[in-house]
């Protein structure tokens, strides 16, 4: 496992098209963690890891408000070529 700058961490999903594929839809969405967000009324703060068929993808934190609109992402952890690289 390697330790990056979130920065980073979304930089290696849009040089790989991941973060691209996740706007398509082409992943299978798991949400791990789902509970109210401190910074936003009646918002949520959401852990959503992303699967191509069992394949592990990557893991994103998200804020959304009460209509569904994510007003905050932030990569977590990726995996690329077999490399896990998570946030320092």
């Amino acid at each position: 496992m390697q330790r990056l700058p979130k920065k980073s961490l979304k930089r290696l999903l849009i040089d790989n098209s991941i973060l691209e594929a996740i706007r398509q839809g082409r992943y299978r969405e798991v949400i791990d963690s789902d509970v109210s967000a401190k910074k936003i009324p009646d918002g949520r703060s959401l852990i959503i890891s992303y699967y191509q068929g069992n394949q592990y993808i990557c893991t994103k934190h998200e804020l959304k408000t009460k209509r569904g609109r994510t007003v905050h992402q932030d990569v977590e952890a990726v995996l690329i070529s077999g490399i896990h690289y998570e946030r320092e």
